[in-house]
């Protein structure tokens, strides 16, 4: 179905194959938007050198196909991870409680939440200078920095345009369904809803953490400023996200609590 062209030059267009499968995977499994950001780029980068050796066609079916591919992953990896958690449910021994153990981070021990402060528009521009100026001499480096800010783009372009429903709980569970889809979590478990205080608690497994491996203090902000854009979403006020259990801290699952900022 993807032969090459005869006259052309085999191996560049086979790289230009490969690396169209790849990124229709990635855009498949992640559930990345085509249309902005780094996968935008990359998505016109290979178009134009199909267009310059005649395969666009060809490339751009191979594209799709990779990506239908990663929506099956995505899928089936969806369905298993529900099922091993039902599973581990089921074989918990009764009594048990695995939500009680705290984080060994110092914050844990102090029993003080970690809350990230908003910051102005300028500390936050200087900050990211910061981090940019540092990754210039380092090109690996500077390559993951883009991916953090396209990655970034792609939740916030979704949360942006996802309408509140007339329940706030069902905004929430819009919401966590994105975050499901993009892969920031493997599944998510709202233990509490309290409408009226407009706090919620909520249980997830952290693709962060488990990629992030073991650490000293919960490492799942990222998660946590989102959290807070989805509770103005539900609340239509400022909200603030803390991780209590995180993953990464040798927990089951990460927990994280929203409440209006201000009150924490």
């Amino acid at each position: 179905m993807f032969r090459s062209r005869k006259g052309r030059n085999d191996k560049t267009i086979a790289e230009i194959e490969d690396a169209a499968w790849k990124l229709g995977l990635e855009v498949g499994e992640r559930g990345h938007l085509e249309g902005v950001g780094w996968v935008k780029s990359e998505l016109r980068d290979i178009e134009r050198k199909a267009q310059e050796l005649g395969v666009l066609e060809i490339v751009r079916e191979k594209y799709e196909t990779a990506k239908r591919e990663g929506k099956k992953r995505r899928k089936l990896l969806s369905q298993s991870t529900s099922q091993a958690k039902k599973e581990a449910e089921r074989k918990r021994p009764f009594g048990s409680d695995l939500y009680s153990k705290r984080s060994s981070s110092p914050s844990a021990e102090s029993g003080e939440d970690i809350v990230i402060e908003r910051v102005s528009v300028r500390q936050g521009i200087q900050g990211m200078i910061t981090l940019m100026k540092i990754a210039q001499k380092n090109p690996e480096l500077r390559k993951k920095l883009n991916h953090l800010f396209a990655g970034m783009s792609d939740i916030h372009d979704k949360l942006g345009s996802l309408e509140p429903e007339d329940d706030p709980r069902k905004t929430l569970e819009k919401a966590m369904q994105l975050l499901l889809e993009l892969g920031w979590l493997e599944s998510y478990d709202i233990k509490s809803f309290e409408a009226e205080r407009e706090e919620i608690k909520l249980e997830a497994t952290s693709e962060f953490a488990r990629m992030f491996g073991v650490a000293g203090a919960p490492i799942c902000q990222p998660i946590c400023n989102v959290l807070e854009t989805i509770g103005g979403k539900c609340f239509g006020k400022p909200m603030v996200a803390v991780e209590d259990n995180c993953m990464a801290n040798g927990n089951r699952v990460c927990i994280f609590r929203l409440l209006p900022r201000g009150r924490q």
